[in-house]
């Protein structure tokens, strides 16, 4: 089980499985996975406990540096639940991940592209349209989700 840095609680056992198999994945390419910012905790929903994202991106792979790719990387959201419980509540391929603070409650903004952003697929990679959209609770169906295209920003 994937233990927090130190000082830190340690991860509930579903978010040290999302961390370990990310890791196992590094092992496999002959890598050494630095998971000590893999989870980062925020309560995304509102609901007073901490919730986690974790992204390869966040994951250093010493000796295997380009096991997760130069570019969209795996992206998991659990939300924390009573005890030492939480559960995946969204998975996205994503560039980058952002956990801001802006006040009342901290946002999740992921970085995205193509029909993400609202636009067709480029040809290529250098004529990709990219852009921020924020990942937001949805109460009625106990999950996150992208939030609207007219709400998307161009990435930090």
């Amino acid at each position: 089980c994937t233990k927090a840095p130190e000082g830190q609680q340690s991860l509930p056992p579903p978010v040290a499985s999302v961390v370990d198999a990310l890791s196992a994945e590094c092992a496999a390419a002959g890598g050494k996975a630095n998971v000590r910012d893999a989870a980062r905790r925020a309560d995304l929903n509102g609901d007073g406990r901490s919730d986690f994202v974790v992204h390869a991106g966040w994951i250093p792979c010493d000796d295997a540096a380009s096991v997760f790719g130069d570019r969209r990387k795996l992206l998991t959201v659990l939300i924390g639940e009573k005890g030492d419980g939480a559960r995946q509540a969204y998975t996205s391929y994503v560039y980058d991940a952002a956990i801001e603070d802006h006040g009342s409650r901290p946002e999740l903004w992921l970085t995205t592209s193509g029909e993400g952003c609202g636009h067709v697929p480029a040809a290529t990679f250098s004529d990709e349209h990219f852009c921020d959209r924020q990942v937001v609770w949805m109460n009625m169906a106990d999950r996150f989700e992208l939030a609207p295209l007219a709400t998307i920003r161009p990435p930090k």
